[in-house]
């Protein structure tokens, strides 16, 4: 099972079906915060759902597929992380995210994430990382912004949020890159 340490208060481990109670209550109570960026947010709603999308995010950890980990401040669950898609043969990734409105601004979706670059660069042997964010998700964007990824273009109407097609930005990080400024 995953599980990675942001710093000694932030935990990064993948979810159990034990969880999806208390990941489905997360999900309810940021609902209309979530609903604004994320597509899937409407099909999650009930405890099973929450439990069958966490046996389905097992299966293809173990596949080697993709990951799904909640993050933990403190023993309390605050957001979710993972890898999107994992393409083992180019040796890249995706990473995706999201944060309970209430931890926003503090600073913890940035150490998540650079935590899971360490470990896919020197642990995976990932040679690049990608983050997708809709265009006009500012708080999105400032992630890969702040820790130094590069823009690599933006696809046009990528995707259908809320019955509207959204541009989607591209950043990326090459292990060369994330090296040299972490060196």
């Amino acid at each position: 099972m995953f599980q990675l340490r942001a710093n000694d208060e932030i935990e990064v481990r993948m979810f159990e079906e034990s969880d999806a109670e208390t990941v489905f209550a997360l999900v309810d109570r940021n609902r209309d915060y979530l609903r604004e960026w994320l597509i899937w947010v409407d099909r999650s709603d009930t405890p099973e759902v929450t439990r069958q999308f966490i046996r389905d995010s097992k299966r293809r950890y173990e596949n080697k597929e993709a990951l799904s980990a909640g993050i933990w401040l403190n023993g309390e669950l605050i957001g979710a992380t993972g890898v999107v898609e994992y393409q083992w043969h180019n040796r890249m990734l995706e990473i995706g995210y999201w944060l309970s409105a209430d931890q926003q601004g503090k600073g913890i979706m940035t150490k998540v994430v650079s935590a899971l670059i360490d470990d896919a660069f020197a642990n995976l042997g990932m040679n690049r990382i990608e983050i997708h964010c809709a265009t006009g998700n500012k708080r999105s964007r400032a992630i890969p912004e702040r820790l130094g990824f590069k823009q690599d273009g933006v696809m046009r109407e990528a995707g259908l949020l809320n019955g509207q097609f959204v541009d989607k930005v591209i950043y990326s990080m090459l292990a060369s890159e994330w090296k040299a400024q972490t060196s």
